[in-house]
């Protein structure tokens, strides 16, 4: 897992894939990068692969496993077993951008970030909502400071210029809270005090 910029993890599996031997399988935890643009000039593609655990993996009992066209059957028949022994659901996704989950997800996150922004509930009202009323295990804005509010705007631009949709457009206080360094839990500042 690396930051959420397609030409940093295209780099890193081109290396990989050229250390790699022809039977190892790669795997990214790519959030919003289709796996065919991250292995887009790999040579070994069959044994490439997406695992994207989701937050907070701890917790969560799905992996969303996006599937490119090119990997062999037999990676994935792998991959799934890994994810049965870790005692996690494996959930074969198209490998577009976001996948299925984040798809959804991040317009969530977005908008809670909005909803605070424009003064219509507070961040604890905004969590506690979805806690209590979605049976969510974190609200929004704390997942946010989990991820990270780099990597959170980071997702959303990747899906926004790909899937070529403004509803992807992060909300003004992401923007000002990545400007301001308050990117949540790694610096122990976002829209809690860690």
């Amino acid at each position: 897992s690396v930051k959420e910029d397609q030409n940093i993890k295209r780099q890193i599996f081109e290396k990989l894939d050229c250390i790699a031997g022809g039977n190892t399988i790669i795997a990214s935890n790519t959030s919003s990068i289709p796996i065919g643009i991250i292995a887009k000039n790999c040579k070994n593609k069959s044994n490439i692969i997406g695992l994207h655990f989701l937050n907070p993996a701890s917790y969560m009992k799905a992996v969303e496993i996006p599937l490119p066209t090119f990997t062999s059957k037999e990676t994935v028949n792998k991959v799934i077993k890994l994810v049965k022994k870790l005692d996690k659901e494996p959930l074969i996704v198209k490998d577009i951008p976001g996948f299925l989950l984040n798809r959804m997800m991040f317009i969530m996150l977005n908008e809670a970030a909005n909803i605070l922004h424009q003064n219509i509930a507070t961040k604890e009202e905004i969590d506690k909502v979805m806690v209590l009323g979605a049976n969510h295990p974190l609200g929004p804005l704390k997942i946010i400071d989990l991820v990270g509010v780099d990597v959170t705007v980071d997702i959303l631009k990747n899906m926004r210029k790909e899937l070529k949709d403004n509803k992807f457009a992060p909300s003004p206080i992401l923007l000002k809270m990545l400007e301001e360094n308050r990117l949540g839990k790694k610096t122990k500042t976002g829209f809690y005090e860690y």
